[in-house]
């Protein structure tokens, strides 16, 4: 039980990280767009 909660929080960070990650890179890149293309 205690190596599958923490293969879940390891998974959970990950997957928190990630959608973080995406986040701040579609925070990013859609002014960046805007600079490019308007």
């Amino acid at each position: 039980m205690i190596s599958d909660n923490d293969n879940d929080s390891i998974w959970t960070d990950f997957v928190c990280r990630t959608c973080a990650l995406a986040i701040f890179m579609i925070g990013v890149a859609i002014p960046v767009a805007f600079k490019l293309f308007l």
